[in-house]
């Protein structure tokens, strides 16, 4: 996940997930969860593909084709911000799929 400071106390989040295989598998039911650390405010998401509820942090990907990539795209204000320590880190991690790593 990179994080670039657009403004004073604002940050944007951008998240990407790739299918890197096996080849011959559509990877279905992509869910990723990316939720927002405390002290942050949502203020807006665009995704190339899916839907990205900020009230669970869950970007409902859907499918990607061997080799397709995806990205969102997430814009929030540091509340209250603190020059003193203006980091704020966050991750993402996939939380559901179809298939399985062994199959």
């Amino acid at each position: 996940m990179d994080i670039v400071c657009a403004g004073i106390n604002h940050q944007t989040w951008y998240i990407q997930v790739t299918h890197n295989g096996p080849a011959d598998n559509i990877a279905t039911g992509i869910v990723i969860r990316a939720v927002l650390p405390a002290g942050v405010a949502f203020d807006s998401a665009n995704a190339d593909q899916g839907t990205y509820d900020p009230a669970t942090g869950l970007w409902n990907v859907g499918a990607l084709s061997m080799g397709q990539s995806k990205k969102l795209t997430i814009k929030a204000v540091v509340q209250p911000y603190n020059p003193a320590n203006p980091a704020v880190t966050n991750s993402a991690d996939l939380h559901s799929l179809d298939q399985h790593e062994n199959t």
